[in-house]
């Protein structure tokens, strides 16, 4: 239904697994660190869950038939993860690291069957799937972190921009898990929008797009901006100038637990919003 004018095309921009980052850097989670600077994060959890025998080798991921993934390092393994089972991995990463218990995750799982890839799940597969989550990411100990700081701080939470938020719930896993999500969410939505780290003090995100590009030359159209994406009309015979500047001001670097780091931005473009193919980045020479 979203399809660009004649001369247009559409270009949507994402963080890449923004919130895996903000989590990762917050528990100071070794395995999903290494999975999020060195391979793909999704495909790592799968390893984790259906394919435990694999899990000490530094993939190299590739393409393999029907969208999945395969070890492509010449002494890597050579494990070949399925399309379903990085899927699940993918929900597992979502849904494992702010809490959700296994009943809930059924829901989650099931209540999308009726779309591509169409799983569905039982309440072992969950339980089987959260217990090894759980066994190859250690997060615990940053859980243990948050309820401390709600205990101290008066219930009071600061997300990694300053951004504080206070907790009403009653006491207990709700208000645990609410907790658990804030500051990876709220960090990245600020973070995407244009917030700034004093230390680091680079301009970027969405405002800095915004007032470069949409208020002052008006060479594109915003259609649609959502927590960490964009979606962009912009006329063809500029799109491939801007595409790269784009990127540069979306990203950019951030600070967490004293760590700075960059998380990935992804490019999808085309004619019709639902036919968009993704843009493969030129290395840097």
């Amino acid at each position: 239904m979203v399809t660009a004018r004649s001369g247009y095309e559409l270009l949507a921009f994402d963080l890449s697994q923004a919130e895996s980052w903000i989590v990762a850097f917050a528990a100071n989670e070794p395995n999903m660190k290494k999975a999020l600077m060195y391979g793909d994060i999704h495909s790592q959890t799968a390893v984790a869950i259906y394919h435990q025998e694999a899990i000490y080798c530094d993939h190299t991921w590739g393409s393999a038939p029907n969208d999945g993934k395969i070890c492509i390092r010449e002494d890597g393994c050579g494990t070949v993860v399925l399309y379903d089972e990085r899927y699940l991995g993918k929900k597992s990463n979502h849904a494992s690291a702010y809490g959700m218990e296994p009943p809930r995750q059924v829901e989650v799982i099931n209540k999308e069957s009726d779309k591509p890839p169409y799983i569905t799940v039982n309440l072992d597969q969950t339980k089987m799937m959260n217990r090894a989550w759980h066994d190859y990411y250690s997060i615990k100990g940053w859980w243990n972190e948050i309820q401390e700081q709600l205990q101290s701080q008066q219930r009071v939470l600061y997300n990694y921009y300053g951004f504080a938020r206070t907790f009403y719930q009653i006491w207990g896993n709700e208000l645990f898990k609410e907790a658990y999500a804030f500051k990876p969410q709220s960090t990245v939505a600020d973070h995407f929008n244009g917030a700034t780290h004093p230390e680091l003090g680079i301009r970027g995100g969405f405002l800095e797009l915004y007032k470069r590009h949409v208020r002052d030359k008006h060479y594109y159209e915003v259609i649609n901006h959502a927590h960490d994406s964009v979606l962009l009309h912009i006329p063809k015979p500029v799109s491939e100038d801007l595409i790269y500047e784009i990127r540069s001001i979306l990203e950019r670097p951030l600070v967490v637990e004293g760590e700075t780091f960059t998380i990935p931005v992804d490019c999808e473009r085309g004619e019709r919003f639902g036919e968009l193919e993704k843009v493969k980045w030129r290395k840097a020479a």
